[in-house]
Formats: structure tokens, sequence, C-alpha cells
């Protein structure tokens, strides 16, 4: 962590390739938190959303819930 900082912004590339054969690249940043309490920029990060075949499956932190929640039809990141 450079200078203390409790993140890391670490730029790369993620590639998918369609059932056509056709490959596209999106230009993405993957976040490292090391601080205790996880957050960015006043974001509290309360949860996390898992991939499973059967589809997404939710993990909360300590004390956290999702609870007003609903789960969008498509999953994004805001």
């Amino acid at each position: 962590m450079p200078n203390g900082s409790p993140f890391v912004l670490d730029p790369c590339t993620h590639e998918e390739t369609n059932a056509l054969g056709i490959t596209t690249a999106q230009q993405r940043v993957r976040l490292t938190l090391s601080a205790p309490r996880i957050g960015f920029g006043g974001w509290v990060f309360v949860a996390r959303l898992v991939e499973e075949e059967a589809g997404y499956v939710s993990f909360c932190a300590p004390g956290q819930n999702l609870d007003g929640w609903s789960r969008p039809d498509t999953p994004h990141c805001d």
C-alpha cells in the first residue's frame, strides 16, 4: 500500500469470448482495500454477491443486513 493508503487501484483488462467466438475487452480497475472497516469515497461495503451456477448468493458483513434491498434484474455495480 503506497504511503499507508488503505487501498490500491490496479488497472486491468477483462476479456470475454461469447458463443460466436467474438472476444470483447473492457478496461477495469481492481480495488483492493486493506482497512479494518471496508469503505471507499464515503461508501461502506455491507455485503458481497457471489455468482454461483444457480444464481447469486449474498454474504453480509457482521451486523449488517440487506433489508429493503431488492436484487436488480441484471448484475451491476454502482
